[in-house]
């Protein structure tokens, strides 16, 4: 048992958390800054411009993971593996969406506040 918590918890693995954490953040920075901006400058309905956010931000965490995360090298087989990890994504989007939605009707509250809440489930 110990073993296996030295190995999680090592130097590498602990940098990788971190870095993950910060691709992350990044990721949700950009996806609120999409949506803020399609939504409020350009008018867009929410559920388009949450699209665009997350298919901008999980595209921007994929490459950043690869790349900087697991210093791993963009190979042939990007194409598939990106679509399987934005296939996981998409259940984030789902979960998410619902949330957004029944807490827009059921609270009364603006997107930009109640897009914050779901932020959570992807923690």
């Amino acid at each position: 048992m110990v073993e296996i918590f030295s190995e999680i918890f090592s130097k590498e693995n602990f940098k990788h958390m971190i870095k993950f954490a910060i691709v992350g953040s990044i990721g949700a920075g950009i996806n609120l800054s999409i949506l803020y901006c399609l939504t409020e400058f350009f008018n867009f309905y929410y559920i388009f411009s949450e699209f665009v956010a997350f298919t901008v931000a999980v595209t921007n965490n994929y490459i950043l993971n690869k790349l900087w995360t697991f210093k791993r090298k963009l190979e042939e087989e990007f194409i598939l593996k990106f679509f399987e990890y934005v296939f996981i994504n998409l259940i984030s989007l789902a979960l998410n969406l619902y949330i957004l939605l029944y807490l827009l009707n059921f609270l009364k509250y603006g997107i930009f506040t109640l897009k914050l809440l779901p932020r959570a489930v992807d923690f």
